[in-house]
Order: structure tokens, then C-alpha cells, then sequence
């Protein structure tokens, strides 16, 4: 299935047509608010209950199914828990959850359901300088074998190449509740294999397959961290609540049973590429994670994909001390279509359109009007129609051209960067092939017209890619309800090559694809050092990204969120890797404030130093990017954006002091700096401000990301996984429309 594209105006077209015929499920994620199949009875039919302490578990747990056989007799434990939580899943089989309220229960909740959320991105973070560092070779059997990562997802395709040819195996274990609907209970998915393959794919040169075509790499490709222990957690092997793409849904106390697992299985990391809508307060997934990291396992989650909007960051992805991962643009993507002349050889994007195969040689000629949008005044009839981007839908463009007699089209990008995938705005569908050439080669193309082209989408070409912009899809912090400061970093999240079931390859997008990069790169890191604590690791990871503008603003939107869409930049492996100083926390919120009162808020980090010799620290805090970051929206025209009343020179940093400008830290001593925020009135508006506080270390500079949000007589801040449509950085839609419902939880 291919995937749609459209440009602002083409949205707006296709908004008019009330027609929009994406798949979500093509792209490789799943909208954090989308609704869940309504034919699923399972949904509500599970309750988490939680016990007092985790003292005298063995006791408490016998106790309460006494009671339980006494006083609730139909009830079925579906799981039991003593590591990341002291409580039981328990099967309602229709009845209330409040039944379940017995003797040293502290909450019961619903368990809730989880969709997973959907070569070059390794030098971009840099992972391949730290293998050189430590001395170990991607191409060596088992290079990070030393290293165990749980991935929790849909299961592992252990036969294929790029996973089975530099480890002896993997290990495997199913979570689930619910009735069979899609066969053998350990049935993988093509999402987990993917993930499993961009953390510890194997080194891989020449050729790979995509969709039956041959990608001839560019260059050698493997996982961020190859050979490292791959351990299977398949907790969406076809089972449950709702069949959607990847395998169908995952109950909340099946996923926490995995990360109990996994932390009693000796996992260094676990990676959980998959999300859900907020879960309120109280989010029993994020406790168990939280619980999990202080245990000594890191967990590394997807941010969501309901970006374009704050409060969107989902469940589990607002677990504290997870690092919780945003997506960005990859440095490479693979195009299907080659239009060639002259000696030139053009990488075309194909869309929902018909391509040229069998391969189509005619001549060419530049259309009147060059937009495409009118009737055109010239017969093309045997012709390639070459047409400018701009104005109108995609689909008016080339049924013009096909009203004219022309044998296919070339739509010449309108804007800087790559051309994109087109899509089809829902009415008449051409019969003609259609692909599109950048504008940079649209430029070529045009002085070559009235020749002859060969367009031939036979194959498969590999093209560069501008990196580092935030996706349209992916989450925007900070947390709902308790607005903590998250995302925590960002990596390639759009097209990024990974392996998929049947030993083939594909290009996959999400917040999915983004958080495996990262969680490869912990065990880059535990490799070169295994003492290091999961609040150190976070800290070198967060506090040490790269930032550059692409990564600042949606450069659809032209809003700029900072840290709220990037956390502390783009994953850059070697920087962390090098990291003497830690932060803790690595991040942190000055709060939401909802307006009345003149606002006040504090908190402190801890500045820890790891080295053998004393280090000196300036510290100071900065609004980012000021003065374009301190920002009011008009309610009654959330397009217009403009600076807060109180966001004149040095922004909100001059109101925000810390305890002291400089720190010396001896060796393995740590120093605490305490942040105070005082507006001195009320904030008015509604908005946000964001910035880092800067500890410059000498050699090692931390960047600790900072936000906060008011909205003024709200009476709340609650977030939620917006109704609308997921667009890339160029306003193209890449989803359906999706409602931000969430479980039922009555």
C-alpha cells in the first residue's frame, strides 16, 4: 500500500472533498489517541490491583485471595506481580472493579490497552565513532554480546539474516490475555523485528530486499549496537483487544508482567516501542517502569505519535525516569523511480499513483499553464507532461495532463529539499503513471525538455535526505496532568531501514523507530562503561544531544517547541559516551500554572562528577532562542501566535534564578543547585516558555532542558491525544482522521 501525500493546498482540497484514504498501519505507528476497535469486549474486563508497600508480599498476596475466594469468587488472576509492583491483573468477567476492593488494597484501575507506534541514521548519532573508541569491530560475532536488551513488542523474527547472523539466538516469551483470533500464539510481527533490527541488526553490505526490489546500500548498515543479547517480550502476538496492524492491542497488565520479567531476567535495557493515550495520575504502566529503572533496568519508550499539539506525550511514554524518545528525520530514504537522460539518472518519488513499470521512454514537454491546474492548451498525446508543484491537488494535475493525451507525468517539486510522495485527493483516479522530481532535478529535467526520458521504476535507488526535522507525528511534551518536562532526547524516527518478517527489509516511521536507536545506544554505553547508573546514563544521553535549528520548531506550524518536541536534541552517541559530569534530574518543569495568583515555582538537579580530579562548573540558564520561544496562542485563533506580555529582552530566563553561578566539584563528589522561578505576576495568556540551564564544565558541557506552561483561568491542564491529522514536517497528512477517545474505564 502506498502512502499519501499532500501539500497545505492540497490539504485544504482534500479537506473539501471530505475524502482521505490513508492507512496508518502503512506508515509503521498508530495515533496515541486512536480509538479502539469497538468490537472489543475485552477492553474493560481486566483490573490492576495494587497493594500497600512492597513489604510482606508473599503474605499480602496469600491474604487477598482468601479474601478474594471468600468475597469475589469469579474472579480470575490473570497475573501477579512482586518486583516492579505488589499486586494482581485480575479477570472481571463483567463484574465492577470496585469489587475488588479488600483488605491492604491501595488502587485498583483498569488495565488499559497499547498499540506499538510506528544504514544512515548510525553515523548520524554517531554510534559508529564509540565502536571505533572501544575497540569493537560491527562486522565480529556477538561485537556487544556482552549486553542484554529486552524488547517488548511484537516479537522477534529471529531466521532473518540481519538478526540471526551475528548472535547464537534469542530468547523468547509471550504476554497475553484474551481469545486466539490470528492463529499460533507466538505469531510475530513484522514491528518488532524492525525495532530488534535497528538496536542490534547484523553488519550488512551489498543488497537488501524491499517489497521484491533490490536496495543497493550505500554503504554497510547494521544495528546501533550489532550482536548485542536480544531478548523477546511479544506481548501483541495477535491476541486480545482489538486487531489492528502489528498484531492487534496489549493490555497494560500483560506489558507490566513483561517488564517484571524482564527486570528478573538480568535485562542491562528494555525497549518499548508503544503507547497509549494518557492515563491520568495515576498510571499504574509508568509505575511499573518507574520501578523497573530504580531496580537498574533502563526503559527506553516512543514518545507517541499524536504530535502537532503539547500535553501529547501518551502512556508509558510519561514514565520519569524513562527515556522517553521523540522522532526526527533520517539522513537518507529510498526512492522506486529513476527518470534518466542525457547521462543523468534522477531519484523520483512514487505516491498513490500508477509508476512507470514496465519502464515508459517518450519525449517531454513543459505544460501551459506550468501549474497544471487548468484545462491544458496543447496536445501531449505520446508525451511525458512535466508540471510544477503548486496551486492544486496533485490528482487535478495529472488528470489534466491525461485529458490531453499524455502517457505520464513528472511533477517538479515547488520547494527546496527532497521531492515527497504524492497523494490522491479522492476524486477521479488517473489512469497515467506519476512520480516527482526535486526541485534541484526538476531544474535539470527542464532544460533537456522537448527530449526523450526514460522513467523507470523497476528498482529501487538510495537518495539523501535532510536530517534532524522534528516529524509531524511525533509527541509534543510535556506530560499531561503533571506537565513533567518530556520528550527526553530525539533520534531518526522517518525512514529508517530496518529488518521486517520473511528476511526482507523496509523504510518505517514512528516514534517506534526512534526510540530503538537510542536504546542500541545504552548498550553502546553499558559496553564502554557497566557502572554507570540509569540516572547517569540518561544524563550523558540528554544533557549531551545535538542541537541545531531544524530540531527548534514544526516547520509546518512555524512553532517553536524546543525541548517540548526535541527534549535535549538529536542522540548523539559519542558525546555522551565521553560525558564526566551527570545531571540529575536531566531535565526538569517549572510547572503549569492555570493563572490568578502571581506564580512561584522551584526545584534543584544535582551536578555529580565521575572523574578522578576536581572539576569547576559555571552554571547560568537561558531561554532558548530567545526572544522567539515565550509564546501566548489566541484561543479564538490558534494559528496566530505571538510573544507573551512578559517576553521582552532575556525572555522568561530573567525570571528564574538558581542558587548559586558556580559549583567545584572534587572527585566523585557532587554539588546541588537549587531553581526558582518568580514572574512576580500572573501569567496571562496561554502558552509556554522554554530554555536550558547551561553547566559548563570545561571539556563537558550539560544542557539541561527546562519548560513551562500556563493557561490562564483553565481550572486544569489536562492533555489528550488530539483529534485531526498526523502531517509530516512539510504539512503532507500521514494518517486518517482519529478521535481522541480513550478506554472506557467504568
Amino acid at each position: 500500500m502506498k502512502i499519501k501525500f499532500l501539500s497545505k493546498k492540497e490539504l485544504l482540497a482534500a479537506i473539501v472533498i471530505g475524502v482521505f484514504l490513508l492507512s496508518v498501519f502503512s506508515l509503521g505507528f498508530t495515533a496515541l489517541g486512536a480509538k479502539p476497535n469497538s468490537n472489543s469486549s475485552n477492553k474493560t474486563d481486566y483490573a490492576i490491583v495494587e497493594f500497600d508497600g512492597r513489604t510482606r508480599t508473599n503474605t499480602q498476596h496469600a491474604n487477598y485471595k482468601a479474601w478474594l475466594h471468600s468475597n469475589a469468587p469469579w474472579a480470575i488472576i490473570a497475573r501477579e506481580y512482586n518486583t516492579v509492583l505488589d499486586g494482581m491483573a485480575i479477570k472481571l468477567n463483567g463484574r465492577s472493579m470496585n469489587s475488588l476492593y479488600g483488605p491492604g488494597v491501595k488502587s485498583v484501575t483498569a488495565s488499559r490497552l497499547y498499540q506499538p507506534l510506528m544504514s544512515e541514521s548510525v553515523p548520524l548519532i554517531s554510534a559508529d565513532q564509540v565502536w571505533s573508541a572501544l575497540g569493537r569491530d560491527p562486522e565480529d560475532f556477538g561485537a556487544f554480546g556482552d549486553i542484554k536488551v529486552g524488547v517488548i513488542d511484537t516479537g522477534i523474527d529471529d531466521t532473518h539474516p540481519f538478526i540471526s547472523a551475528c548472535r547464537d539466538s534469542v530468547s523468547h516469551k509471550v504476554f497475553f490475555s484474551g481469545t486466539n483470533n490470528l492463529g499460533a500464539p507466538d505469531r510475530v510481527f513484522d514491528h518488532g523485528t524492525h525495532v530488534a533490527g535497528t538496536i542490534g541488526g547484523c553488519y550488512t553490505t551489498g543488497a537488501v530486499q524491499i517489497g521484491g526490489k533490490s536496495l543497493s546500500l550505500a554503504n554497510p548498515m547494521s544495528g546501533v549496537a550489532p550482536g548485542v543479547q536480544l531478548h523477546d517480550y511479544n506481548v501483541f502476538p495477535g491476541y486480545g483487544a482489538g486487531f489492528i496492524a502489528f498484531g492487534g492491542s496489549a493490555f497494560s497488565h500483560d506489558i507490566i508482567a513483561a517488564v517484571e520479567e524482564a527486570v528478573k531476567d538480568g535485562m542491562d535495557v528494555i525497549n518499548l516501542s508503544l503507547g497509549g493515550p494518557p492515563a491520568g495520575p495515576h498510571d499504574v504502566l509508568a509505575e511499573a517502569i518507574n520501578r523497573a529503572v530504580e531496580l537498574g533496568t533502563i526503559a527506553v519508550i516512543s514518545a507517541g505519535n499524536s504530535g502537532n499539539n503539547l500535553l501529547t506525550v501518551g502512556s508509558p511514554g510519561s514514565a520519569a525516569n524513562a527515556i522517553t524518545v521523540a522522532a526526527a528525520s533520517n539522513a537518507h530514504t529510498a526512492v522506486g523511480t529513476t527518470v534518466s537522460f542525457g547521462g543523468n539518472s534522477l531519484a523520483a518519488a512514487e505516491g498513490d499513483f500508477n509508476t512507470f513499470s514496465p519502464s515508459v521512454s517518450a519525449k517531454t514537454s513543459l505544460t501551459t499553464p506550468i501549474d497544471g491546474c487548468n484545462p491544458i492548451g496543447e496536445d501531449l498525446s505520446d508525451l511525458i507532461a512535466a508540471i510544477d508543484r503548486g496551486e492544486c491537488s496533485f490528482s487535478t494535475k495529472i488528470r489534466n495532463a491525461e485529458a490531453q493525451g499524455a502517457v505520464g507525468v513528472i511533477i517538479v517539486n515547488n520547494q527546496p529539499g527532497a521531492a515527497v510522495p504524492m497523494g490522491h485527493d479522492g476524486g477521479v483516479f488517473p489512469t497515467i503513471p506519476a512520480v516527482m522530481l526535486s526541485n534541484a532535478d526538476g531544474a535539470i529535467l527542464k532544460t533537456h525538455i522537448p527530449g526523450v526520458v526514460t522513467v523507470d521504476s523497476s528498482g529501487l535507488v538510495e537518495i539523501p535526505a535532510t536530517p534532524d526535522l522534528i516529524a509531524g507525528f511525533s509527541s509534543i511534551g510535556p506530560t499531561p496532568f503533571d506537565f513533567r518536562q518530556k520528550p527526553d532526547v530525539t533520534a531518526p524516527g522517518v525512514n529508517v531501514l530496518s529488518s521486517v518478517f520473511g528476511g526482507e527489509f523496509a523504510f518505517f516511521q514512528g516514534t517506534s523507530m526512534a526510540a530503538p536507536h537510542v536504546t542500541g545506544a545504552v548498550a553502546v554505553l553499558l559496553a564502554g562503561n557497566p557502572s554507570l547508573t540509569p540516572e547517569q546514563v540518561k544524563s550523558a544521553i540528554v544533557n549531551n544531544a545535538d542541537r541545531n535549528d531544524n530540531l527548534e520548531f514544526n516547520t509546518f506550524s512555524g512553532i517553536v517547541y524546543g525541548p517540548l518536541a526535541r527534549g535535549g536534541g538529536r542522540l548523539n552517541v559519542m558525546s555522551a559516551f565521553n560525558a564526566e559530569v551527570f545531571a540529575a534530574p536531566a531535565s526538569f518543569s517549572l510547572g503549569g500554572h492555570t493563572g490568578g495568583s502571581p506564580f512561584v515555582s522551584s526545584t534543584e538537579f544535582t551536578l555529580e562528577n565521575s572523574g578522578n580530579t576536581a572539576i569547576s562548573c559555571s552554571v547560568s540558564v537561558t531561554t532558548d532562542r530567545a526572544p522567539f520561544t515565550d509564546f501566548v496562542i489566541d484561543p479564538k485563533n490558534p494559528g496566530a501566535v505571538f510573544l507573551a506580555p512578559w517576553a521582552f529582552s532575556g525572555g522568561a530566563a530573567q525570571f528564574i534564578t538558581l542558587s548559586t553561578s558556580s559549583v567545584t566539584l572534587a572527585a566523585g563528589g557532587s554539588s546541588t543547585v537549587s531553581v526558582t522561578f518568580d514572574a512576580g505576576r500572573s501569567l496571562s495568556g496561554t502558552g509556554w516558555s522554554i530554555g536550558d540551564v547551561t553547566a559548563d564544565c570545561g571539556t563537558n558541557t550539560l544542557k539541561l532542558p527546562w519548560s513551562l506552561i500556563f493557561q490562564q483561568n483553565s481550572g486544569a491542564l489536562n492533555g489528550h491525544a488530539p483529534s485531526g491529522f498526523l502531517m509530516d514536517h512539510e504539512g503532507n497528512i500521514l494518517s486518517a482522521d482519529f478521535g481522541a477517545a480513550m478506554p472506557s474505564v467504568d
